[in-house]
């Protein structure tokens, strides 16, 4: 009779404190997988995106460098514009990101004008056409559109957007470089990394050497509103900024 009860005794089971306790070390234990886990997808998808800059940056590059002097006088003229609205003039830090965003900094900075830019992603909440899925050129109009477009139709090439060749930007009607098709370079990372959430692939030039930086920014997004220019928030490539290599 001693023996079964003290059987019944262990068999009594967990305390309802002890319930807790181990409820509570699994809670915390499940928060620190999950951050963890959070932080290695985020960093896989900026990884993805990454590279999906350096093949952008390649045909841009290539573009730039081609011995025809139509095409590179197209790749110089952003910089060189006196429209710096329209090609997005902007200074940026030594360290990858856009100067106004970053507010007090003691380093270099330099000037980067965008040459090109596409969405990638769609920036219409309510699942309406994507616009400028494919890459345009920032200058649209008269003789300062056609000598870019040389540029960019060089680009685009070598990209293989070939469908986007030659696309003018026209208030009515559909352009050649809207709706989602599958050219279209998708962002994989699409959360805040900072200074807010990038939507555009940008091919700019720096002012000063003329260089080729892949850089993504916005337009509509974070409380922009339409009808804005596309400004340049993080460089991705080459030397991705840190927000993006972290």
């Amino acid at each position: 009779m001693k023996i079964n009860h003290v059987l019944k005794k262990n068999n009594q089971g967990f305390s309802l404190v002890e319930l807790i306790i181990v409820i509570a070390i699994m809670a915390i234990l499940a928060a620190v997988f999950g951050l963890a886990l959070i932080r290695y997808i985020d960093k896989s998808k900026k990884a993805v995106d990454i590279e999906t800059a350096q093949e952008i940056f390649k045909a841009a590059q290539l573009a730039s460098a081609s011995a025809r002097d139509e095409v590179a006088e197209g790749w110089a003229l952003a910089a060189q514009t006196t429209n710096a609205n329209s090609v997005a003039r902007t200074t940026v830090t030594d360290t990858g990101y856009n100067l106004s965003k970053v507010g007090a900094y003691s380093g270099d900075t330099y000037v980067v004008s965008c040459v090109a830019w596409a969405r990638g992603m769609n920036y219409d909440v309510n699942g309406g056409p994507w616009q400028n899925a494919q890459f345009k050129s920032t200058l649209d109009d008269g003789t300062a559109g056609n000598t870019q477009r040389m540029y960019t139709n060089e680009f685009l090439r070598n990209l293989c957007h070939d469908s986007a060749v030659g696309g003018v930007y026209y208030q009515q009607g559909k352009n050649n470089f809207d709706g989602f098709s599958t050219e279209t370079r998708l962002f994989k990372y699409r959360k805040d990394a900072g200074y807010g959430v990038a939507e555009c692939w940008m091919v700019c030039v720096r002012s000063d050497n003329l260089k080729c930086e892949i850089w993504i920014g916005d337009k509509n997004l974070n409380g922009r509103g339409s009808g804005q220019r596309v400004q340049p928030l993080y460089r991705i490539y080459p030397e991705p900024c840190a927000k993006y290599r972290n």
